[in-house]
């Protein structure tokens, strides 16, 4: 799936289908005075709606910021489950704390980590998690798709923010630099597959997505890692 960042009239339109709450609005207007660039309302109704509809009561954030995304995520999320959540700003951790509580979540249901994402990535369980979120620094981004396939269950989910534009991956022809897009990913065993034009997106047994196949029609794809065979 790739959410594109819009901008003006488009922006105002779309928002007014995911209207924010007092906390979420607060949460913004924190990361717009520290500099930051939280997820869109639609991103954000988006990654809620990939909690809600996968049951997640495992998720890992890479990028807690002033807790916009998190907000959303903790909304789809089981009401037993645990946001895991990292940034190296332990400044913008604090807000984001106060934040999740003034949201009504107590402290249990979420984990803060203070340090970079490829360090504590290397300390949590492997094969637990149901979904996987990284907005982060776009060098970081490729390791961090390998350290998600090994912390997600099969079935599970992995979110990049801004995928075709802020890293590595290659950009597909028609999409400007300035857009933002978000790609998802499914884990299953073996293979990578595109279920919009189900291509394979790199060998079988390769256990990350690459280099998107060659551009179709399909400008919005979800990516599925499917069974041997």
């Amino acid at each position: 799936m790739t959410i594109h960042h819009q901008t003006g009239a488009n922006a105002q339109f779309i928002g007014s289908y995911t209207p924010e709450d007092l906390v979420l609005r607060a949460a913004r207007g924190l990361a717009a005075e520290v500099g930051l660039a939280p997820v869109a309302p639609a991103a954000g109704a988006t990654l809620r709606l990939l909690a809600a509809a996968g049951g997640a009561r495992s998720v890992v954030e890479i990028g807690t910021g002033t807790g916009v995304s998190g907000l959303w995520l903790l909304r789809g999320m089981r009401s037993d489950g645990v946001l895991t959540t990292i940034d190296v700003e332990a400044g913008y951790q604090r807000m984001a704390r106060r934040l999740f509580v003034e949201a009504g979540f107590t402290s249990s249901r979420t984990r803060i980590i203070t340090g970079r994402a490829l360090d504590v990535l290397n300390r949590l369980a492997d094969g637990v998690y149901d979904m996987v979120v990284v907005d982060a620094d776009p060098t970081d981004y490729e390791p961090c798709v390998e350290a998600a396939a090994r912390l997600l269950r099969v079935g599970g989910v992995l979110v990049l923010h801004g995928a075709l534009t802020r890293t590595v991956f290659s950009r597909p022809y028609g999409i400007s630099s300035t857009s933002k897009p978000q790609r998802t990913w499914r884990r299953r065993p073996w293979r990578w597959w595109c279920s919009c034009c189900a291509r394979k997106h790199r060998s079988p047994g390769s256990r990350r997505p690459g280099r998107l196949a060659p551009w179709s029609p399909h400008r919005s794809c979800s990516w599925r890692r499917s069974d041997p065979g």
